[in-house]
């Protein structure tokens, strides 16, 4: 009877820790893009100082197993946004295999941007 008392609180402290650790990992690996953000001219020097940018340029370079998931706003604009952002990206040295576009952002007026592993299970968006 004891053993199965310390089994329930070993399995129920993993299932904590678990989560806890999902949890971080989620709200470490995602970033956003204001509309006022992107609005200043856009240069290669000024795409690199946004803080969100930086940030995932970072994360997936330390990581090569993670891919990008760019949840940008619906409609055209959204989607002109997010196929931009993609091709500044890919300018910066980012490979295209490992960016999704995704519409359905958190807010109409930012773009998300989410770092998930398993690359193999994404499929590529090039709208």
């Amino acid at each position: 009877m004891i053993y199965r008392a310390i089994i329930f609180r070993v399995v129920v402290l993993n299932s904590i820790l678990s989560l806890l650790i999902s949890l971080a990992y989620a709200n470490e690996n995602k970033f956003h893009i204001s509309s006022e953000q992107w609005a200043a001219p856009r240069t290669a020097s000024a795409i690199l100082k946004m803080p969100a940018i930086v940030e995932v340029m970072l994360v997936l370079q330390s990581n090569k197993n993670n891919f990008l998931v760019i949840h940008h706003p619906g409609g055209d604009d959204g989607s002109l946004w997010a196929v931009e952002l993609r091709g500044w990206l890919i300018s910066l040295g980012l490979s295209g295999s490992k960016i999704n576009l995704a519409p359905g952002s958190s807010d109409t007026k930012q773009i998300d941007l989410e770092i998930l592993p398993h690359p193999k299970s994404a499929s590529i968006s090039n709208k």
